[in-house]
């Protein structure tokens, strides 16, 4: 929530929104994280694939569309800090989701990125500032380089058409999707389309299935995420 407000007062007041005109200001969080697995160090500066907050089951997709040969992780924003690493290979922080959701409401999405440094395994040791900061800085050159290429190969925001969004949008009321799972999609297929990857076939996951349960919407909806993420990984 702290992160979600403190973002949001950022963007407002320095960028705001209608002043953006074609050069969206980049919008980054940069910190560190904890990691479910050893096999990412300590140290180990990560690139931000998707966000998942805990507690709502809500999930982000930022896009990546620079070329980089930083590790991707996916990131899960709890409310408190974690101290019994989770059974999925992911990191987790407690601001993540705040800072998305905020940025992707007022920002273009493209001008987005989250990078974590590793601190530990969620074995509940305490981070000091003075760690936490001495971890930023030993990745501070690979953050600029990531920024500046941002900047550089930033491309005019890619929005779907009329035709496609009918094509999202039938295939949602086929599949009688919730409001928060159409957001979702919605989000996940923008992302996709900017990075120019063909997603329209896929969708056909939805509209192919019988519908008959809650139960059955979601199998398919969350086949057609698990499709989205191997298609996203190419």
């Amino acid at each position: 929530m702290r992160s979600a407000i403190a973002t949001t007062a950022l963007l407002t007041s320095l960028f705001p929104h209608a002043a953006y005109g074609d050069t969206p200001p980049i919008v980054a969080n940069i910190g560190i994280a904890g990691s479910s697995t050893p096999a990412l160090p300590i140290g180990t500066l990560t690139y931000i694939n998707k966000v998942r907050d805990v507690a709502t089951n809500t999930r982000f997709y930022p896009d990546i569309l620079v070329k980089h040969t930083l590790p991707e992780s996916a990131l899960d924003t709890y409310d408190a800090p974690v101290t019994t690493p989770p059974a999925e290979a992911v990191t987790v922080d407690m601001e993540g989701a705040g800072f998305i959701q905020a940025a992707t409401t007022l920002g273009t999405p493209s001008a987005l990125c989250i990078l974590k440094v590793i601190s530990d395994h969620c074995s509940g040791e305490r981070i000091v500032s003075a760690s936490a900061s001495a971890l930023i800085e030993e990745n501070a050159e690979t953050i600029l380089t990531i920024l500046r290429n941002i900047r550089t190969t930033l491309p005019t925001p890619a929005t779907l058409s009329a035709h496609e969004r009918a094509e999202l949008e039938n295939a949602s009321a086929h599949a009688k999707l919730s409001l928060t799972q159409r957001i979702e999609l919605t989000r996940r297929i923008e992302a996709l389309h900017a990075r120019g990857i063909l997603w329209g076939p896929t969708l056909r996951i939805l509209t192919d299935t019988t519908i008959t349960t809650k139960e059955t919407r979601n199998a398919a909806y969350n086949s057609l995420l698990k499709a989205f993420a191997g298609a996203d990984s190419l």
